[in-house]
């Protein structure tokens, strides 16, 4: 941010022009009634074209299908290794109870030594060791398995159309 000193139109009653210290952005222009009304102004744009860019992707219109492409094969990958996580955690839950036992002390202790309260853990304790999250992450395992068909099928769809 850089300060400038923004004169007005008005002058006071000895004659002499006022001046408003403003803190404005490299390059923004206030006008007087900006000033006046301590209005804010958006910064100028750092480039005289329009970007079309949403959260780091481009739009539909300069796409091309390999990086559409690109896109469901990155999608099937991150789906598939989310399947593979939440799986195996359903099954060392359903299947090692000990071992998920032990893991969820160790958890708690270093729950306690962040200094979450004794309240919290017991009920996180007794709502995992209950049915209600085996059913939670029962239906989380089958979204990203649906998501992971979904992205799989879409690729072999759409990858025909490469080749034309």
């Amino acid at each position: 941010m850089s300060v400038r000193w923004l004169r007005s139109d008005h002058e006071n009653t000895k004659g002499s022009p006022t001046r408003a210290l403003q803190r404005t952005a490299v390059g923004a222009v206030r006008s007087t009634v900006q000033v006046l009304q301590r209005r804010p102004c958006a910064p100028p744009s750092l480039s005289r074209r329009s970007l079309n860019l949403v959260v780091g992707r481009r739009t539909a219109e300069h796409t091309t299908m390999n990086e559409t492409l690109a896109n469901f094969r990155d999608g099937f990958i991150r789906t598939s290794v989310e399947f593979l996580a939440l799986g195996g955690f359903l099954l060392l839950r359903l299947y090692r109870r000990n071992l998920f036992l032990r893991f969820w002390d160790w958890d708690s202790d270093f729950s306690r030594r962040l200094g979450l309260p004794a309240r919290w853990i017991e009920r996180s304790r007794r709502f995992s060791q209950g049915k209600g999250f085996i059913v939670i992450l029962s239906i989380l395992v089958l979204i990203f398995f649906l998501l992971m068909c979904g992205n799989l099928v879409a690729y072999f769809y759409f990858r025909h159309r490469l080749d034309n």
